[in-house]
This record gives C-alpha cells, sequence and structure tokens, in this order.
C-alpha cells in the first residue's frame, strides 16, 4: 500500500561496464535521502569513465534492465532485505534510448501509485460509519511517519513533458495529483477524532 513504511537497503552494489569481463564492483551506502544521480557520479568518478563519455552512461537495474531516473530516490525502489544487497549496473546507453526508456519508467511507476490512491481512498469512502474513524487515525499516523510523505503526492515529471511521450507523462501527473487531492479531502472530510493540521503543514512545506 501507499503507506508501507518499508525501511530502506543500507548499501548498494554497482557493477561497472567492464563487469562482464571479471570487472570489480563497487559498493555505496544508502540513505533517506539518497538519489541515484548521486549514484550516478560516484560511480562514474569510480570505475574512471572519461568526461567526454559521461553523459552517455546510466544505471541500470541489473535484474529488471530498468534504466533508473537520476533524481529518483533509491529507497522508493531497492528495500532491506537481510544479508542481500540490490545490484545495478553502469551502461553505456544511446542518451535517446535511455530517456525513453526512463519517461517508460515513469509512467509506469505513476500508473501503479494511481491504482494504490485509488485502492485507499475508495477503502476510505465506502467504510461502514463505525470504521472509519479509526481507518482515518491509521492513515494519518502513517503519512506523518512515512519518510516518502508528501514527497511522492507531490513529484511531477516536469523535464519530460515534451518529448516522445510528453502529453501523457502529463496527462498521467495531473491524474496522479487529482486521486491524491480526493485522499486529502475524503481525510479531513472524515477526521473527528484528533487535529490533521500537521499533516497539512508538512504538505506544504
Amino acid at each position: 500500500m501507499i503507506t508501507a513504511n518499508v525501511p530502506s537497503a543500507k548499501k548498494i552494489i554497482v557493477h561497472g561496464p567492464d563487469s562482464g569481463s571479471g570487472g570489480i564492483p563497487s559498493q555505496f551506502p544508502i540513505h533517506e535521502d539518497t538519489i541515484f544521480q548521486q549514484l550516478l557520479t560516484d560511480s562514474i568518478e569510480f570505475f574512471n569513465i572519461p568526461e567526454n563519455e559521461v553523459e552517455n552512461y546510466f544505471l541500470v537495474d541489473t535484474k529488471t534492465n530498468l534504466v533508473h531516473i537520476p533524481s529518483s530516490f533509491v529507497r522508493d525502489f531497492y528495500f532491506f532485505h537481510r544479508s542481500v544487497y540490490p545490484q545495478i549496473t553502469l551502461q553505456y546507453i544511446d542518451p535517446d534510448e535511455a530517456h525513453i526508456r526512463m519517461r517508460e519508467m515513469a509512467f509506469t511507476q505513476k500508473l501503479i501509485e494511481m491504482g494504490k490512491v485509488l485502492l485507499t481512498h475508495n477503502a476510505l469512502k465506502h467504510s461502514p460509519k463505525t470504521v472509519i474513524p479509526q481507518r482515518i487515525f491509521f492513515l494519518h499516523d502513517e503519512f506523518t511517519h512515512l519518510p516518502s510523505f508528501p514527497r511522492k503526492s507531490l513529484e511531477a515529471c516536469f523535464g519530460m513533458y515534451t518529448g516522445p511521450m510528453g502529453p501523457e507523462l502529463q496527462t498521467m501527473d495531473a491524474m496522479h495529483k487529482f486521486v491524491w487531492a480526493q485522499v486529502m479531502r475524503t481525510t479531513s472530510q472524515k477526521t473527528f477524532i484528533f487535529p490533521c493540521c500537521n499533516l497539512f503543514f508538512g504538505m506544504g512545506m
């Protein structure tokens, strides 16, 4: 669910462009505010990528082959598993191809998130009156302690609104914000037993 407060992975393994020929990977720590751009910059430096080729390198999930958007938070994709560390690869990819793949990934992630938010909204909207207070209390408490809230509800792909899939991403972003607004509206209308001002103050910061 959108309220799942799952701990982030503590470190990540990054394979270099020569990983197929026995190259030694590197490990980097992951913090709550670590984004892929930081890992990309550190990986480019670690693997000694020539400066004139930097724009052609991207971080790719080793298992799924998904190209990570540099501005995305690592904790949103990789969660803590004891003695198991996520693995990504620094790959040489044509920038046009990489940007299309990142747009496709952004679209899919927004669609998945929107489905989760809609499920939450409908669960609240159609709950029996006798259980609404406890569900609102649970949701409020989860939002208050969730590291990705309100960040994920406010994130937008502004830099991707032009070019391939631009109109589709802009529409998806608008729908994403609309369903989040519906959840916040339902939450505020059905708040009976506790003040919710601190939650909304957090959204404005």
